[in-house]
């Protein structure tokens, strides 16, 4: 879902003419690879350093959903959580620093397969930091929510108080998800939905014809 929604927010800055320069890490660079999908040269260039801004990683604690961004100007790691708790705020940065150095070795590996070591920088020496002005979450299920507008939003506003969350997000996130250009089965959604509507106007048309006593055929 992560995946889609970014994906969505670059689709639409390419139809704005704006160069997207994000990437969701699980699927564009680690499953890539592991699947064999890139090779070490496309890699390289679709996701060079000095291209990439901003690179996204969707961690999970329990049921509870929380991004990692990886500021690659500023060579900083951002902890953005919408439910912040004291006693498990150490252990997320050590999963985030787990993350950066499986990251730095990845991206090692494929400088070293083009033969060069040139401007690789230090990932898993970036500083890790929890950003300021960070809003809560008001109840116990909206993280992933709240990742969703952080990783839709983040590059326009380089902000994080994006909110509030709420319905209307929601049933924006649902309607982009089911009405993307990237749905498999969006041909088969509008189908059935032109068929339900055809449906629903008929037996609207028969009862107003009830009540006035017409024949409807």
């Amino acid at each position: 879902m992560y995946a889609w929604y970014l994906n969505l927010s670059v689709m639409y800055d390419k139809q704005r003419r704006i160069e997207s320069k994000s990437c969701f890490l699980p699927t564009h660079i680690q499953a890539g690879l592991e699947k064999y999908v890139y090779t070490a040269d496309s890699v390289f260039n679709d996701y060079r350093f000095s291209y990439l801004r901003n690179a996204y990683g969707c961690n999970k604690d329990g049921k509870h959903w929380y991004l990692v961004v990886v500021m690659m100007e500023l060579e900083e790691v951002h902890l953005v959580d919408s439910a912040p708790r004291a006693n498990n705020n150490e252990f997320r940065a050590k999963i985030v620093r787990h993350m950066m150095n499986f990251l730095y070795d990845l991206f090692r590996r494929l400088y070293f397969e083009l033969g060069t070591t040139k401007d690789l920088p230090n990932i898993c020496g970036f500083q890790v930091i929890s950003p300021y002005g960070v809003p809560t979450q008001e109840n116990k299920f909206d993280g992933g929510m709240w990742v969703c507008l952080w990783m839709r939003f983040l590059d326009n506003l380089a902000r994080y108080d994006v909110g509030p969350c709420g319905d209307v997000d929601r049933m924006r996130l649902a309607l982009d998800l089911v009405g993307g250009p990237q749905n498999a089965k969006l041909e088969k959604v509008n189908r059935h939905a032109h068929e339900h509507s055809t449906a629903w106007k008929n037996m609207i048309l028969k009862d107003m014809a009830v009540m006035r006593g017409d024949a409807y055929f």
